[in-house]
């Protein structure tokens, strides 16, 4: 990983790696419904190349993909409550005389998050679009059901959503770059109010807020405050702690708990 930044490599060491990460957890849960190992492959430096320009802040980039990445699991883990499609998934990795579940991480230039199979190499991608940044909104937790919806079928069985000579392209895709394919868009997208963004994947503010204006009704500034009036709840509590975690503080010496130079604090009205 000598081609990753520190931060990126840090994260990966401290938030991916760990026995006790969310990834393992479930990756190993997915091993114990299935009977067998289940491995998860990820060609990090491929990753961060393709990525980067449209997710630069490396802060960010690891909590996103682990989020994404979680996400992804625990839908398989539900599409496997169907016994049937569970019994079909374990048959064609029989007949490949494959000992494993191989779930690849990778990339294209789309527009949109997609689950596939890949019949040549029996295994499942999860692929994460190039042209846009990645976040857990709405529209990318949409996406992955109905990718996942469309490897589930009426019938349980497991469609061949990527031909032999697609999947033939893919056969290495551990140690160099994942050759671009076209996939369906998602349809049917909608934004609900309660699916807010983790903390950690949220950027810095000089970069989020060249962009994206953040939720709320109205904001007051006067000489010695400002006023957000918003009626959800989570949307400010979340306010509040992003604002907190970037506030310049105090550097004074002695002050050993480097207090912000301003308060916040949420007011409820009645």
């Amino acid at each position: 990983m000598t081609q990753l930044p520190l931060r990126i490599r840090t994260d990966i060491r401290d938030k991916w790696d760990p026995e006790s990460s969310t990834i393992h957890k479930t990756t190993n849960r997915l091993g114990t419904d299935l009977g067998l190992r289940v491995k998860l492959n990820i060609n990090w430096e491929s990753l961060w190349a393709d990525l980067e320009a449209k997710n630069a802040d490396r802060a960010t980039f690891i909590p996103l993909i682990e989020s994404v990445a979680a996400l992804w699991l625990q839908g398989i883990l539900r599409w496997l409550d169907d016994e049937k499609w569970g019994d079909e998934l374990l048959e064609k990795l029989s007949a490949s005389k494959k000992q494993q579940l191989d779930l690849f991480i990778l990339t294209r230039k789309d527009a949109s998050v997609s689950t596939e199979w890949m019949p040549r190499t029996a295994s499942i991608s999860l692929t994460l679009p190039m042209t846009i940044p990645l976040s857990l909104s709405a529209e990318v937790k949409s996406a992955i059901s109905q990718g996942l919806e469309r490897l589930h079928s009426d019938d349980g069985e497991i469609p061949h959503a990527i031909d032999d000579e697609e999947a033939s392209e893919w056969t290495d895709v551990i140690g160099k770059k994942s050759a671009g394919t076209t996939t369906r868009p998602a349809a049917g997208l909608s934004t609900k109010l309660d699916d807010l963004p983790l903390l950690d994947t949220i950027t810095r503010p000089e970069q989020l807020f060249a962009d994206t204006v953040p939720y709320m009704l109205s904001l007051t500034d006067s000489l010695d405050s400002i006023v957000v009036q918003c009626s959800h709840e989570a949307t400010l509590e979340l306010m509040k702690q992003y604002f907190l975690k970037y506030a310049r503080r105090s550097t004074r010496s002695g002050d050993a708990v480097r207090a912000p130079f301003y308060i916040i604090s949420i007011l409820y009205v009645l």
